[in-house]
Parts: C-alpha cells; sequence; structure tokens
C-alpha cells in the first residue's frame, strides 16, 4: 500500500523473529522491503523504536477449608505474544497471596516482572480460607444450647445468673478449632455484640439461667468455645439480637429476658 506521497509503508511485528530488542535504535538500521505487484523492490536505512509487549498472565486463586497450614494462589500460564513461555517471558511473584488463617482475602496481590522485551505488570485475585464441617452432632457456626439457634429463648432475668453462650467451628478434618487467632476476628478471646434490642419477649420461659462468674471474653470448655453473658445488663421484657464476629463470617442469636 501507499500513503498520501506515494511513498511504500510497511507494517511489521518486531518482537517475532526479530534480532532487535525493545529499545530505540539510531539511523542505520537496514531494513528491506520485498515489494508487492505494484511495487518495486526497495531497501534503506532508518531509526528503530521497538516497544515492549504485555504478556497473557494468568494467577488461579484458591478456595479452601481451613488446615493450619499455608496457602498461595498459582501461577497458571504466562505467554508472549509471540507464543513465548516460561523464563523468556518473566516471572511472576504470587507470594502476597500466602494465607494460613480463616478469611476472606477478595484482593491479593501478585506481579509480573516482565523480561528483556516484556512490560512489568500486576493484578489480584481472590482467595479464601473457611471453615468446615464439623464431625459429630454438634453443628459448627451456629449457637449451641442452651442457646436456641430458632431465636425462640427466653431466660429469667435475676442476681448472679448468666446465660452460657456456646459455639463451635471446625477445620478441614471436622474437628474443632482451639486456636483463637483461627476463630475471632480480633484474633484473641473474641467478643458479644449488641445488634439490635427490641421491646416484647414470649410468655414462657424455657431456658434457666446458670449462675456463674460473668466473662469478658470466650473461653474454651471442652470441645467448644462459651461466654458466660451476664442477665443483669440485659432489661426484662425485651429481646436481644447478638453477634459473635468470627475471623471469616460471624454468629447471630438472639434472646429474650423476663
Amino acid at each position: 500500500m501507499t500513503n498520501s506521497s506515494g511513498v511504500a509503508t510497511v507494517s511489521v511485528n518486531p518482537l517475532c523473529g526479530s534480532a532487535y530488542n525493545a529499545g530505540s535504535y539510531p539511523t542505520g538500521v537496514a531494513a528491506s522491503f520485498g515489494g508487492a505487484s505494484s511495487f518495486g523492490p526497495s531497501s534503506g536505512t532508518n531509526s528503530l523504536t521497538i516497544s515492549k509487549a504485555t504478556p497473557s498472565v494468568t494467577v488461579t486463586p484458591y478456595n479452601v477449608i481451613y488446615d493450619g497450614q499455608p496457602h498461595t494462589a498459582t501461577v497458571g500460564t504466562i505467554t508472549g505474544v509471540c507464543g513465548e513461555t516460561g523464563a523468556t517471558v518473566g516471572t511472576v511473584n504470587v507470594t502476597g497471596t500466602t494465607h494460613t488463617l480463616p478469611c476472606d482475602y477478595p484482593n491479593d496481590p501478585w506481579t509480573f516482572a516482565g523480561a528483556a522485551n516484556c512490560n512489568n505488570t500486576s493484578g489480584t485475585v481472590h482467595d479464601s480460607i473457611g471453615y468446615g464441617i464439623c464431625v459429630g452432632t454438634e453443628p459448627g457456626g451456629v449457637i449451641l444450647p442452651p442457646v436456641n439457634n430458632d431465636g425462640s429463648s427466653v431466660f429469667k432475668r435475676q442476681g448472679g445468673s448468666t446465660i452460657p453462650v456456646k459455639f463451635k467451628v471446625c477445620d478441614a478434618n471436622g474437628n474443632f478449632i482451639s486456636d483463637p487467632n483461627a476463630v475471632f476476628l480480633n484474633g484473641c478471646c473474641g467478643s458479644i455484640t449488641v445488634l439490635t434490642r427490641m421491646r416484647g419477649t414470649v410468655d414462657n420461659v424455657n431456658q434457666t439461667g446458670v449462675t456463674d462468674i460473668p466473662d469478658v471474653a470466650f473461653h474454651q470448655v471442652g470441645n467448644h468455645w462459651q461466654f458466660n453473658l451476664v442477665t443483669t445488663n440485659l432489661e426484662a421484657g425485651y429481646t436481644y439480637t447478638f453477634e459473635i464476629p468470627l475471623k471469616l463470617g460471624s454468629i447471630q442469636f438472639t434472646v429474650a429476658v423476663k
């Protein structure tokens, strides 16, 4: 083809089959044009600029159950514009995606360091480490008796009585997780937050408070976590909804006080 000046122009991909790497080259670089049906062959010298190419990089995220081991996103394919693979294209660093504790990690970073002819680039993946299904009769991730997980529990409000708040979460093998760092959002001893307080209760008291020392944090009792919630801090005639923030998600439960 010709441009408006009648001079033949040629489009080439210098990164494929070229003897030159990306960069700028001064005048004196030889180039030739083999011609076509309407043009005769020609040759000459000119300056040349070769830009770096951006390769195709894929990184595979993970969605696994907590097992106490670190997990890292997997480097998939690295493909250059001319079909090259491996170190000739560059390397991918995925150390920023490594985690051990349960959590949702929506923006785990990875970086790509390009070789001589490739641009550096970066991206993110959405990784996640969750809780498993508990072995045995007690389910994981819900409130346990004596608090009913259907919200029907009503306790007597009296001095010295507490409400035993119990739950458990389990690992990839279905075993109770006793490490607080893998269970509670604050990485220590957990907490209970009041979400709502609503006037009114059902008529019948179906739970009995336990006389015990009120807690300021969760502690391990057997194969579950327990918090002795004092009833004197709650007002009779009201229904309360509470939340236990976990490393991944939360547990909500409702109790009423007569």
